[in-house]
């Protein structure tokens, strides 16, 4: 079976881009920072 590791690194770019995007947008002003630390580890 052929895995297409270009695929893979895109799908994983865009994902972390997101979640960067959604820390900026809702995470920056939160008190509780703690909420965010397993999505960036």
């Amino acid at each position: 079976m052929f895995i297409d590791y270009i695929t893979l690194m895109l799908i994983n770019l865009v994902a972390g881009l997101i979640l960067l995007a959604t820390y900026v947008y809702f995470g920056l002003d939160e008190p509780n920072q703690k909420r965010w630390i397993p999505g960036f580890v």
